[in-house]
């Protein structure tokens, strides 16, 4: 039996490549189920297959959104639905094979935990008053040698619960600037869908701008996100 240790570089990569992971996996488009991240430290690979343009689209607007200072490597490639299944049932089957040879190269290891307790914060994002539905709201963490980024997606109410780790799980303790954009999808050239212009105030899409600022605390927290012109 042996350990396998994480550096504090290693550790933070995972947790940003996981944040990615979850961001996607919130647009519910299936072909996006295929997509892998590799997170270095300037860098965030983005690899796969899918099916439109727009689903191609989101898993930039993804990365963009937890790893603005790092530079996207985009390999991912658009193809036809009936392409998509043939790559898929294949990859199923590699997979499988994979998971057989790693689970027999490493039973009895195990490996260091260097996740951060977090605590559930909700909210309502609002916009002059009224529900930012489908807004995109980022945590940026103050303390950025410990904490990691949180982010959600508003519902049609404009109601969102935070994700670090897990879906819903919330937040590590800490002071955070908030970002929040709002991209409507949109019909682009040749049919498919994509995502539009951010139609809420620029300040509001950078931790260095935007006007929010958050403490989270242990405990429930419920936290209004208030964009105004």
């Amino acid at each position: 039996m042996f350990t396998i240790f994480e550096t504090a570089d290693e550790a933070r990569h995972s947790e940003l490549r996981e944040q990615i992971v979850a961001a996607i996996a919130q647009h519910h488009v299936p072909s996006l189920r295929g997509i892998t991240i590799e997170v270095s430290e300037r860098q965030v690979a983005v690899r796969g297959q899918v099916t439109s343009f727009y689903a191609k689209q989101l898993v930039h607007h993804s990365v963009r959104r937890l790893a603005a200072a790092s530079e996207l490597v985009d390999e991912v490639r658009v193809v036809t639905p009936a392409s998509f299944r043939d790559h898929a049932r294949l990859g199923r089957a590699a997979a499988a094979g994979v998971a057989l040879l790693m689970a027999v190269a490493f039973v009895g290891c195990s490996k260091s935990e260097s996740r951060l307790p977090v605590h559930p914060v909700t909210g309502q994002v609002t916009f002059n008053g009224k529900p930012a539905a489908g807004a995109a709201v980022v945590f940026h963490p103050k303390n950025t040698a410990t904490n990691p980024t949180a982010q959600a997606k508003a519902d049609a109410q404009g109601n969102f619960s935070l994700t670090t780790y897990q879906a819903g799980d919330g937040a590590a303790p800490g002071e955070y600037a908030v970002t929040v954009e709002l991209r409507p999808t949109v019909t682009i050239e040749g049919g498919e869908l994509g995502l539009g212009q951010n139609i809420l105030p620029p300040q509001y899409s950078s931790p260095k701008t935007t006007r929010i600022s958050v403490n989270v605390a242990e405990g429930v927290n419920s936290v209004p996100i208030k964009v105004t012109r």
